[in-house]
């Protein structure tokens, strides 16, 4: 049986999306809606401490909105939260999707009624979407509202205000998990952050210099952000919080998975390779538009040598993980909880546990000398995060980096080749699944498919003609010529470097596999085996 819902009894509507007001709500009562919701991501569970930290309401609809701000204490450690607020009349009632946080009792006039997520109110959401036309000074567009301790403030990047077009719908999206995107007609996607971090936001960061800055035809154009600054004298990046970015929008375009997919599951090859190679070279492109920053006025893009400390704690970091995954493997055995078919070579992966950790170790040390520049990245590149447009070419998005790390974490630079590394893993993936749908009548077409997209890929991102024998790199690269100056000089450190972070990704998804999807565990499996072939 639920727990009844909580009710605030208030004068006004404005009355009730204050701090005062918030602040007597069950912290209990709030905790549950939280740990209920999609985009709150705290995997430790319903947390023991949630309080509304600031609120800013918003001179809209009466007052009836407001932005908050909620902190939560947890078995994973403290965190804050984006939560927008409405207060909705018994009148309007509430969709199938929407559940609400508190019942609200108002005075003036006498109503009932209930405080929601506001992202779920069409009204506040095209509210948000037509905030970023508004004129605060000539030449200067947005919104600024101060309330509590703090600023909410729209703003939008470039000499034109963006205006809703007329007549166009303004729609919550579902799909997505960690934030909450807001399509504006076919033109623009609103994405809130949900979880929240003081300093620069390494999405809205990254979209800015490349689609401003370094004019980077293949990621879509930032046109605006949102941001919470605190009141009181702080000063510098940790004063204020990003909260939001409006980014120009794609239609018809398709997220380069689900493309990849389709076209595999057709089995023509040679369709796939062009593609393949122009996604290499978009890649190549993106990672030189990253690197071409002086340092003078852009230093957290700006290229660094890497040194030989650097590579050998990468080699740690990946032995570290290494560890971990066969641990973990091995105890998994001993338990009898591995698929019996996976037992076989599981077992022979252990027994090779020393060479492995080994091959680390060699690596990092052959290429330290030549290891290439560390610069700003993807962060967390896949087919997922790239879109196929309607016209065939491919643009990057979400540049968010991978959202269990901090946004310090994610804002360090690093080898260009991680990037590399990821996309050739988000191949095996998409084989793997292809095969597992196919069964075992295909399981050497869909081998022949992906290594021949690794292979297309790699042409495109090196710019020579380049073939995968086994493991090995065949071809010519000099890192200095054709703007290679963040890779290593010799093809052979290309691969060997390559190598190094493509093992540390694989021995992560076989960790990942083992303690979510047993059943798939042989896909890193079948990695590990590619990837130790001589």
């Amino acid at each position: 049986m639920n727990d009844p819902l909580p009710t605030l009894r208030v004068r006004t509507a404005r009355e009730a999306v204050t701090l005062a007001t918030l602040a007597t709500l069950p912290a209990e009562s709030l905790a549950r809606w939280l740990a209920e919701r999609r985009w709150f991501g705290a995997k430790g569970g319903v947390p023991r401490r949630v309080r509304f930290a600031r609120v800013v309401p918003l001179p809209w609809s009466q007052g009836r909105f407001a932005i908050a701000e909620v902190v939560t204490e947890g078995e994973l450690g403290r965190a804050r939260w984006q939560l927008p607020l409405a207060v909705q009349s018994s009148t309007r009632g509430l969709g199938e999707a929407v559940a609400p946080i508190a019942a609200v009792t108002i005075d003036e006039p006498r109503a009932e009624g209930w405080l929601v997520d506001a992202t779920t109110d069409p009204e506040f959401i095209r509210l948000l979407a037509g905030a970023f036309a508004l004129t605060i000074e000539p030449g200067v567009y947005g919104l600024s509202v101060t309330g509590d301790d703090a600023t909410f403030s729209v703003e939008t990047l470039g000499h034109e205000a963006f205006v809703v077009p007329h007549g166009a719908s303004v729609r919550l999206l579902e799909a997505e998990q960690s934030n909450t995107s807001i399509l504006v007609g076919e033109v623009a996607i609103l994405k809130l952050f949900r979880r929240l971090e003081a300093g620069e936001h390494p999405d809205v960061e990254v979209t800015h210099f490349l689609t401003i800055e370094a004019a980077f035809p293949n990621t879509p154009t930032l046109l605006g952000r949102i941001r919470l600054t605190k009141e009181g004298g702080e000063s510098g990046p940790e004063a204020g919080t990003v909260l939001g970015m409006l980014q120009e929008y794609l239609p018809a375009s398709v997220d380069a998975w689900r493309w990849t997919l389709e076209v595999a599951r057709g089995g023509d090859v040679s369709r796939y390779l062009p593609a393949a190679e122009r996604l290499g070279a978009v890649t190549r492109a993106l990672h030189e538009a990253l690197a071409s920053a002086p340092a003078r006025r852009h230093p957290a893009f700006a290229p660094e040598p890497v040194t030989a400390d650097e590579v050998q704690r990468w080699a740690e970091r990946t032995k570290e993980q290494m560890t971990d995954a066969l641990d973990l493997l091995e105890r998994q055995r001993d338990s009898g909880s591995l698929p019996a078919e996976l037992i076989a070579t599981s077992d022979r992966l252990l027994r090779s546990r020393e060479e492995q950790l080994a091959r680390a170790d060699a690596l990092a040390g052959t290429v330290a000398s030549d290891a290439g520049l560390l610069v700003r990245t993807h962060g967390d590149y896949h087919l997922g995060q790239v879109l196929r447009t309607a016209g065939g070419d491919f643009m990057v998005i979400d540049f968010e980096g991978e959202p269990s790390r901090s946004i310090a974490e994610r804002r360090r630079k690093q080898s260009a080749l991680r990037d590399v590394a990821g996309m050739l893993r988000s191949f095996a993936y998409a084989a793997a699944t292809v095969f597992a749908e196919a069964g075992e009548g295909r399981a050497e077409a869909i081998a022949h498919w992906e290594s021949a997209a690794r292979d297309a890929f790699l042409r495109g991102y090196l710019r020579t003609p380049v073939t995968m024998e086994g493991n090995a790199v065949q071809g010519h690269l000099v890192g200095d010529e054709g703007g290679a100056h963040f890779l290593p000089r010799a093809a052979e450190d290309v691969e060997r470097l390559t190598t190094l972070f493509e093992l540390e990704k694989v021995y992560y998804e076989l960790a990942y596999e083992l303690n979510n999807r047993p059943e798939w565990t042989w896909i890193p499996l079948q990695g590990i085996a590619r990837l130790a072939a001589p």
